[in-house]
């Protein structure tokens, strides 16, 4: 959808280009350039960088590149940033001596378990970090309006072992959720303000691209449509417009089950 609007399709991922089949993956889905981490040109030293896997180093060097990359060309950009820094496991100190000392005496403070200071030290460089991209972007790119979704995949690990020290009752739902957050660069007056609704993942694109201030295809604006039908629980819903709209995706040819069976196998 983004390729018929004009927009270059990038992904920059902080694995090997030969981790499992991330590079056909991301082409096959209409991702036009796959940036790895053994990419990066000197001084740039993915061995090193493989040592801790660190958002500092590689959100970096990745924003870099993506800046000398749109600097001199005007076409829309969608850039996908892949990291692996907090991924886990927690139980080795990925995070220097010295650094977030006190973040780190917080968070075990709150919480007497040494992976969750680990995990919650690690989220402290990443957010540092990004807040002196985020300024470098909005100083450097002051013409372009810039539209970022953060999101994680799915909770770490340790979260399961958390939830029985802490004795919380048990819920299926609970492991599956996780943050998102959409700001705006350069961008006025701003598109949303303060916390928005709990979306299921289905969801997140169609809400991304309405920020953004895109036009919808038919596909997109049907998904959006079943927002307040189904909200959190587009795929635990029993809503039966949603259903109508994957049988019609399926009789288009959009959804090809023959495939997804043998992926699936």
């Amino acid at each position: 959808m983004l390729a018929s609007l004009g927009y270059q399709t990038t992904l920059t991922s902080s694995c090997r280009r030969s981790f499992l089949n991330y590079d056909e993956f991301y082409s096959s889905i209409g991702i036009n350039e796959r940036i790895f981490i053994d990419d990066f040109p000197p001084p740039f030293d993915f061995r090193r960088f493989e040592a801790t896997n660190s958002d500092a180093l590689f959100l970096e060097a990745a924003i870099d590149a993506h800046m000398r990359r749109i600097a001199d060309d005007p076409t829309p950009r969608f850039l996908y940033l892949l990291t692996n820094f907090n991924h886990g496991p927690h139980d080795r100190r990925l995070v220097p001596p010295g650094r977030f000392e006190r973040q780190r005496a917080f968070a075990t403070a709150s919480f007497p378990d040494a992976g969750y200071g680990e995990y919650y030290t690690r989220l402290v460089e990443t957010a540092s970090t990004w807040q002196k991209l985020k300024s470098k972007l909005a100083n450097n790119c002051a013409g372009r309006p810039i539209l970022i979704v953060h999101y994680g995949d799915h909770q770490p690990v340790l979260t399961r072992r958390i939830d029985r020290q802490l004795k919380l009752p048990r819920g299926a739902r609970r492991a599956f959720r996780t943050f998102y957050a959409i700001e705006g660069l350069n961008i006025s007056p701003a598109p949303f303000s303060g916390r928005g609704p709990d979306l299921d993942i289905a969801f997140l694109g169609t809400v991304a691209l309405q920020r953004a201030g895109l036009p919808l295809d038919p596909i997109f604006s049907t998904r959006a449509s079943l927002l307040d039908d189904c909200g959190e629980t587009y795929f635990a819903s029993a809503s039966e417009r949603k259903r109508r709209f994957h049988r019609t995706l399926v009789d288009l040819g959009l959804v090809d089950l023959m495939q997804d069976a043998q992926h699936a196998r």
